[in-house]
């Protein structure tokens, strides 16, 4: 039978027992505590190196696709010209995103480029916080467990591709001549008094790359005249009469306004303002032209879908860099707030598509032409004659012969992310 005394000292040596469980649980929970918060840290960031590889790879693609190497004869190859600005493009890309806090810091091994389909080129881009890179993420709990720094990293990758069908196609169309009057040979096209945008046996870009290098990406164009002075033929102004009626079905902003059956120069508004859902293919297509000049309709149509709000250098709407690489910058009216001032845009409603013909001398009434192409455009203004001037982005051929019904994108190739 035990003393009092034994009795009082194992009372004493209990409460020590406790204190020391306590004391070891508080440590446990603390140190479990700790790397919580590590973790939600490090997934926090993680999230943010993903946001920055897939702006990154966006940007990329979008650069390998103004190259106009998918258009080319072979399409896009390993190692060519259109990789050095797509790299570049990249780090500027992912230079306006931040990781933990610091600027995104973006390597040449980091971007990588491959062709499974050399008419839809693929770049993939690692965004990096670790130890190759000297930036790994320092732990704030973790080193009490000897683990001071994180490795943490994020890859997208991102391809111009043709989707099948051409949708959302404006009310003009465009003869397959080059604007610009240094291009003034091969003069291949009898249609032309300059060279043509595309080769007619080939249907190959005649002189790709950018303007600064003597191609077409950044040339200036007209979409359509204001005035008969200046139109092609007495009564020609490219204005074309879409052959699908009913506005109903129509994508259409709020400044469209009420849209419907209406024929004439309110569905014309219609078409340029809205995107216009029927496709359209390669090969023959008949048209109508629109004889007027059609000043109000079209300042109207324009004005709504590029945002513009009055007339001038930049009215409100997007804006394209004057410099290659053809950065779009957000204007004070893009309908996304958080948009606007932002620039690298890869998406504008100030982007259009417009169908690319023969040449041939159209008919004041009905034609068929042959669509050969698209231009990818970016409608830069309108001015008060009804003038309306765009900015060359890419052309899309509609391949070798250029018909048969096949189809393409109808405006340069589109960017996507397909793996991230």
């Amino acid at each position: 039978m035990r003393s009092r005394h034994d009795k009082s000292r194992l009372r004493v040596n209990e409460r020590g027992s406790a204190l020391i469980m306590l004391a070891l649980t508080m440590t446990t929970l603390l140190g479990v505590s700790g790397l919580a918060v590590d973790l939600v840290q490090f997934y926090a960031v993680r999230a943010e190196a993903q946001r920055a590889a897939d702006a990154a790879a966006l940007g990329g693609a979008q650069m390998l696709v103004s190259s106009g190497c998918a258009a080319a004869t072979g399409g896009c190859v390993q190692g060519g010209s259109q990789q050095t600005p797509a790299v570049q493009r990249v780090k500027d890309m992912a230079g306006q995103n931040y990781v933990a806090g610091g600027t995104v810091q973006i390597q040449d091994a980091d971007v990588t480029f491959s062709y499974p389909n050399p008419q839809e080129p693929e770049i993939t881009v690692v965004v990096a916080r670790d130890a190759a890179h000297g930036n790994a993420i320092p732990t704030v709990f973790g080193k009490i467990f000897g683990i001071g720094t994180v490795n943490i990293s994020a890859s997208a990758t991102a391809e111009g591709y043709n989707p099948p069908g051409v949708a959302c196609i404006k009310p003009w169309i465009l003869p397959n001549c080059d604007p610009n009057n240094s291009h003034n040979s091969p003069k291949t096209n009898p249609n032309c008094s300059n060279a043509p945008l595309l080769d007619p046996s080939s249907l190959t870009i005649v002189h790709p790359g950018p303007v600064s290098s003597g191609g077409i990406f950044g040339e200036q164009v007209t979409l359509k005249p204001g005035s008969a002075g200046s139109a092609p033929a007495p009564g020609q102004y490219y204005a074309v009469r879409m052959f699908v009626a009913d506005g109903s079905s129509f994508l259409c902003p709020d400044c469209a306004g009420s849209n419907g059956t209406n024929n004439g120069g309110s569905l014309y508004r219609t078409n340029i303002s809205c995107c216009n859902p029927t496709p359209i293919a390669c090969g023959l297509l008949p048209i109508s032209l629109e004889t007027g000049a059609l000043t109000g309709p079209t300042k109207q149509g324009v004005q709504c879908l590029i945002n513009q709000q009055s007339n001038g250098a930049n009215g409100g709407q997007d804006i394209l860099a004057n410099a290659y690489p053809l950065s779009i910058t957000g204007g004070s009216h893009n309908p996304v707030p958080a948009l606007r001032g932002v620039t690298g845009l890869t998406q504008s409603s100030s982007i259009a598509t417009i169908p690319l013909y023969q040449g041939d001398t159209l008919s004041s009434g009905s034609s068929t032409v042959q669509v050969i192409g698209f231009l990818r455009v970016f409608i830069n203004d309108i001015d008060n004659q009804g003038n309306v001037t765009a900015t060359i982005l890419n052309i899309s051929s509609c391949g070798s012969g250029g018909g048969g019904g096949s189809s393409t994108d109808g405006g340069g190739m589109l960017v996507r992310l397909i793996r991230h």
